[in-house]
């Protein structure tokens, strides 16, 4: 084993003992988990208490139900039956409010639904959480509801090529994110079921993230698009997160897998833009947005972008920048103070932004935990 090896398994240790020891009990076992409303918090403060929110994001549930099934199916925790629960609560709440077709956008303390907006990210994630629920119980009722989801999502949101965001629509433009986060559910679906529709829609979203996401030079993923897809450089249209760029290169990686297709050109323009132009390589930081001439328009970091830089850089084999993007996020990020807590966003100087942790941040914690793990054994 390589000196950046070794170094990268002793940082991935940390971060997996951190995970297990003491970020996901406070899901679990404490106040994130109102077990007499069958749903999670939305957000906590420094000493894991939950904030109280005007309104509970369909997302946020989704994503923490998504969390604890992978940690089911893993072996480091055990569902006592409330995930299925969860599920059919979330079910009855937000599915096909008003007589509409999808899903609510987000419902209040009371469970009346403060947003009817339909939202494909939103859609997105519950589909990803039916994927993982599947693969840790077999339900096939879950298979229908992504079925009907899936109907739901063309007849709200299909503007081909691809979709819209929101509906009604915000505005003339088309953003990446919930595409891939589509792709990633999709695969996910497959990947519980074995059936071959899930891959199938999977690959749709390949050819518009090949034919159109990446089809201009830097061939990396904007954060927005106009309505024919065309990129600009002008102000949001030009701007590019490196923490999507190794997300899009995770999920293409898993795509080639199942698929047989070569995308290591396509999966390396992705990684190698982002290690050149999104990160420190020296301090390990990952940075929250660059230009599309690689200038960097924020360096404040994120939680979710170092996780997504850990896993797709172990998956890469780059196990020294992978161990120093770790070791940076279990330090600054997720200090023993917080004890299983974290600082969602830092400053430019390592300042903490916020005065709150994020729910939805769990999911990328997990991610980077357990895909790693593909490579590590998860060892508490």
């Amino acid at each position: 084993m390589s000196s950046g090896e070794q170094t990268q398994v002793t940082s991935l240790q940390k971060l997996q003992q951190w995970f297990l020891q003491q970020a996901l009990p406070i899901w679990t076992n404490t106040t994130a988990y109102d077990a007499a409303e069958y749903r999670f918090a939305e957000r906590l403060d420094f000493r894991a208490q939950p904030v109280v929110p005007n309104e509970f994001r369909l997302m946020v549930q989704a994503r923490q139900v998504a969390t604890l099934a992978r940690a089911h199916k893993a072996g480091v925790w055990a569902d006592d039956g409330r995930l299925l629960a969860i599920y059919d609560h979330m079910r009855q709440r937000y599915r096909r409010t008003g007589g509409e077709p999808g899903w609510a956008f987000a419902i209040g303390p009371d469970h009346q639904v403060t947003s009817a907006q339909r939202d494909l990210y939103a859609h997105a994630f519950i589909l990803y959480a039916i994927g993982c629920l599947y693969r840790a119980h077999k339900e096939p009722r879950l298979l229908a509801d992504a079925d009907e989801i899936l109907g739901d999502i063309e007849t709200i949101f299909a503007r081909a090529p691809g979709y819209v965001s929101v509906m009604p629509a915000a505005g003339p433009w088309r953003e990446q994110n919930p595409h891939m986060h589509l792709l990633e559910a999709l695969l996910e679906l497959f990947e519980a079921s074995g059936q071959d529709r899930y891959l199938a829609g999977a690959a749709n979203l390949f050819h518009l993230f090949r034919n159109q996401l990446v089809r201009t030079a830097p061939h990396v993923v904007r954060e927005r698009y106009t309505d024919d897809w065309s990129a600009t450089e002008q102000g949001s249209d030009s701007v590019i997160e490196p923490g999507h760029q190794f997300e899009w290169a995770w999920l293409l990686s898993k795509f080639q897998k199942h698929t047989g297709r070569d995308l290591s050109v396509e999966i390396a323009a992705l990684v190698d833009f982002a290690t050149r132009y999104g990160m420190d390589a020296t301090t390990g930081a990952v940075f929250d947005s660059v230009s599309a001439k690689g200038t960097v328009t924020k360096s404040s970091t994120r939680v979710w972008v170092q996780t997504e830089a850990v896993r797709m850089l172990t998956e890469a084999g780059n196990h020294t920048l992978a161990a120093r993007v770790a070791g940076r996020l279990v330090a600054l990020h997720l200090p023993d103070v917080l004890r299983g807590g974290w600082f969602d966003r830092l400053t430019p100087d390592n300042g903490i932004a916020d005065d709150f942790m994020p729910a939805s941040t769990l999911y990328h914690l997990a991610g980077a935990v357990f895909d790693s793990s593909m490579h590590r054994p998860i060892t508490a």
